[in-house]
């Protein structure tokens, strides 16, 4: 029970369909330029990739990144189109270049899944920012590894995670920190070429805060299907959740209209080294979004199980368990602590007037496409390559 209940937290500040998908960046499309993609080789990282998919991308243009070309699913990957290489984002001397004829480049995740917070996440987004952004040897920032690369990265968007500055979460912080890692790195660029915001990286740090795919592993699947949904907020506090796969086809829509307003004269501006100017131009260049496809309370994210496997799941807050973790988990005493008091809000009306093109995931429709009443299907199926859908919206 008590790991039911931390692998729903730790959820929560992460990390085949009938259904159509509106969105076709065929207009735009350049079949010349990649996209750089980091982290989402995994289970969740997958379903990012299956968003991408569904935006248009076909599997030649998407360039994965990973330690091992020769583990089975790389290879499996590869076989159906996709551009696997081999880097270690803990070693720049494998960067370099990495980011050549890509002019998007997405960022699942600095760490794999581990219930222990990995503290090197900063230090690989630095490395790879680097490679990316800054493409020079010698750069203005002496906690960035020096590295002579050539990159054609236009835009970078990031797995982030929702929360207010006064959050008080490490693991959120480490989020934040990244992010920092990659705005100060656009504001030396501009201070060093002179350049206006037309002509430097943009960056987007999508935020979400529950996945839905997390609710699938094995910690939580096996208990909900059996009738019960622990988690430790106010049975009125509401939950922001997102599909993964939502979250592969917003950056995809992000990458496509930076790549489609950079193509265009009207943003070609002129060039300046004034304080003022590089701060201006740098805010043009980052931006934070936060993300969400539902947003339900406890007992209504139960009932939306309960009718989608047709069976009854009660929906209970474990207090004890807070005072437990009070007691003994620091660390997870501070998630729980954020998840009963966070006032940062998603307007979920406001994204889907932003990407119009996107269809945004309620939760209930999320059960039906992932199949969740199939009680033979496990979290594990989410990461067979076999499982992505190639070519929806291609031919759109």
């Amino acid at each position: 029970f008590v790991n039911v209940v931390l692998f729903i937290i730790c959820s929560t500040i992460t990390s085949s369909s009938s259904r159509a998908y509106a969105w076709s960046n065929k207009q735009y499309y350049n079949k010349n330029n990649k996209v750089l993609v980091v982290g989402a080789t995994g289970t969740t990282g997958l379903r990012a990739i299956q968003g991408l998919l569904d935006v248009g991308y076909p599997p030649h243009q998407l360039k994965l990144v990973t330690r091992n070309v020769h583990k089975p699913d790389m290879m499996k990957l590869k076989q159906i189109g996709f551009d696997v290489v081999q880097a270690d984002l803990e070693d720049p001397s494998t960067l370099i270049n990495i980011g050549k004829d890509c002019a998007g480049c997405y960022i699942h995740s600095f760490s794999s899944d581990t219930a222990e917070l990995d503290t090197k996440e900063v230090e690989r987004a630095k490395n790879l920012c680097s490679a990316i952004i800054l493409c020079e040897k010698d750069n203005d920032d002496e906690q960035l590894p020096a590295i002579s690369t050539i990159s054609s990265v236009q835009c970078v968007v990031y797995n982030s995670a929702a929360a207010a500055p006064d959050h008080g979460v490490k693991r959120i912080q480490q989020k934040h920190d990244i992010e920092k890692v990659f705005q100060t790195a656009i504001i030396d660029r501009l201070k060093r070429e002179a350049s206006s915001s037309s002509q430097v990286p943009q960056f987007t740090s999508l935020r979400a805060n529950l996945f839905m795919e997390e609710l699938w592993k094995k910690y939580t699947r096996p208990q909900i299907l059996a009738g019960k949904y622990p988690l430790p907020v106010h049975r009125r506090r509401k939950i922001y959740l997102v599909s993964v796969r939502d979250m592969g086809q917003l950056a995809g829509a992000i990458m496509i209209q930076t790549q489609k307003q950079k193509s265009s004269p009207l943003q070609q501006e002129e060039s300046s080294t004034s304080s003022s100017t590089i701060l201006l131009a740098a805010s043009q260049c980052s931006h934070v979004l936060n993300i969400a496809g539902d947003c339900l309370t406890g007992p209504q994210i139960a009932t939306a199980f309960a009718k989608s496997q047709n069976s009854a799941v009660r929906y209970f807050n474990p207090r004890w368990f807070t005072f437990k973790a009070r007691l003994k988990f620091r660390e997870l005493y501070e998630q729980i602590k954020f998840m009963q008091t966070s006032k940062e809000t998603t307007d979920i009306e406001v994204l889907k007037t932003k990407f119009p093109g996107i269809v945004l995931t309620s939760f209930e429709e999320f059960l039906d496409e992932t199949s969740w009443s199939n009680r033979t299907k496990t979290f594990e199926n989410f990461a067979d390559p076999r499982s992505l859908i190639i070519g929806r919206n291609t031919s759109n």
